[in-house]
Formats: structure tokens, C-alpha cells, sequence
């Protein structure tokens, strides 16, 4: 077995392991019919998620994720490493993100960060709420490095396009259910290429011109009783107007 499959499995391995949960450190593992991302379909394959949450300081959130789908599709097996270091006050979350798809390119090198080569994506990820008394939410998602990002000028010199993800949502509760719509877009900061719109389910790399609306849809969570114990179960259905499909994923929280 090879080092990214030790360092996934480290993962979910550990969040099975270590079932107690204290203020500092959360571990967590969660069942996926799908994985979603901001109106991507990144893999339609049912999907193992385990991660660790370390808080250094009540501000300060380390966390590290492992994602596999359960089995290979059309010869390409999605498994999916993400780091995060973010800020969290309760109106704002700011966060650095690196997120690695190994689906992408199987033999690429997890440790190569350089411009034109590395197969991370180095994401800065905002959320914030600008009213002190609306649960209305802002989210804006910005690329800062990775290959799949890069555009080549007329010298064939590589440029970020900064692929931006633009998303509104208004969060609220009624019987018991957290209900969440959203929509959101995407467009490119330096340059007319993104890669938000998916053309094809599981195809992340599309490429449009300008702005598209990508994501609409809302998300449904509920604790499911069975026996003595709760079960925290969300359902989120979504269009991608620009990809023109509508897709369902259900998301159970296992650990």
C-alpha cells in the first residue's frame, strides 16, 4: 500500500478509534451517497469522510480530513486528503485550506507545492454573517495556488485565475428541521476560465467563460431517532444551472 493510502486511512482509522470527544479535540466520521462541493459533483460514489478538529485556542481550529469513495468508477477511485487552519468568532470564519484529490492525478507527488505542478488546491475560505441580528450568511471561496487553476498567456506564461465561489444562504429552523437554502456562483478573478460549472457529473474540470450561477438548492438536517440513539441525517438536493443537472446527496453523521 502506498503513503496516500496510510495517511487516508490514518484518518478514518483514527476517527473510529477515537470515540471520546473533549472541548479541544472532535473527531467525527460521516457516511456520503455522494461528495458535493459547492455545486461539483467531485465523486457519485458513496463516500467514507472521517476527520479531527483541534482547537489550539477558542479562536484557532486545526483540522485535517480524509474522504474515499467505497469503490472505483470508470477507472478512477476518488480519495481525497484536506488540511484546514481557520479563525472562528461566531459572525466570521476564516480559514487556509489545502485540499488534495488523488483522482486527479494518481502518480502526482503529495509533497510537490510548486506553481505549475502541484495537484493542491490552496483555497482561502470566508463565511460571514453581516448582520448582528439575521442569520443571512455570505461564503466567498477564493483559489491562490494549484495547477488545476492556472491559465497560459499568448508567451505561455501561467497565471492563477483565482477561481472564485461566491454563495448567499439564509439558515433557519422550522419543526425540528434545519433548512438551509443557497445559491451560488462562480467566476475567475484573473481571467475568463473557471472551472465551476461541470458539464458532466463527476467532471471538475469544465471550463466556462465568466460569471455562472452553479449552485442552487437548500439542505435539510434532523436528528433521526432509532432506539436510545440520534442519528444526524441531512438531505440536500441542488441544481447547477450552468452544468444543467440536478443532483441529491445524503450526508448520515455516523461518529
Amino acid at each position: 500500500m502506498n503513503t496516500r493510502c496510510f495517511i487516508l486511512l490514518g484518518f478514518l482509522c483514527f476517527s473510529v478509534l477515537g470515540y471520546s470527544q473533549s472541548d479541544k479535540l472532535e473527531i467525527g466520521l460521516n457516511f456520503e451517497t455522494s461528495h458535493v462541493i459547492e455545486g461539483q459533483v467531485i465523486s457519485d460514489m458513496p463516500t467514507v469522510e472521517g476527520y479531527l478538529k483541534y482547537r489550539v485556542v477558542p479562536s484557532f481550529v486545526i483540522t485535517g480530513e480524509g474522504r474515499a469513495a467505497i469503490a472505483e468508477k470508470n477507472g478512477s477511485h476518488y480519495k481525497e486528503i484536506l488540511w484546514s487552519l481557520a479563525y472562528e468568532k461566531p459572525r466570521l470564519y476564516l480559514a487556509l485550506f489545502s485540499i488534495y484529490n488523488f483522482a486527479l492525478d494518481p502518480d502526482g507527488n503529495y509533497f510537490n507545492f510548486s506553481k505549475k505542478k502541484t495537484n493542491h488546491f490552496l483555497e482561502i475560505i470566508t463565511i460571514g454573517k453581516p448582520f448582528r441580528n439575521n442569520a443571512f450568511t455570505i461564503n466567498y471561496n477564493v483559489y491562490i495556488l494549484g495547477k488545476h487553476d492556472l491559465r497560459y498567456d499568448s508567451e505561455n506564461k501561467a497565471k492563477q485565475q483565482y477561481t472564485s465561489y461566491l454563495e448567499f444562504s439564509y439558515p433557519f429552523t422550522a419543526y425540528d428541521v434545519a433548512i438551509n437554502p443557497f445559491v451560488g456562483s462562480g467566476f475567475a478573478l484573473n481571467g475568463a476560465k473557471g472551472h465551476y460549472t461541470v458539464l458532466t457529473v463527476g467532471d471538475s474540470g469544465s471550463h466556462f467563460n465568466g460569471f455562472r450561477v452553479v449552485n442552487v438548492g437548500v439542505s435539510l438536517s434532523k436528528d433521526i431517532k432509532i432506539g436510545n440513539y440520534k442519528i444526524p441525517l441531512t438531505i440536500s438536493p441542488n441544481f447547477n444551472p450552468s452544468g444543467q443537472y440536478a443532483h441529491v446527496q445524503v450526508k448520515i453523521k455516523l461518529l
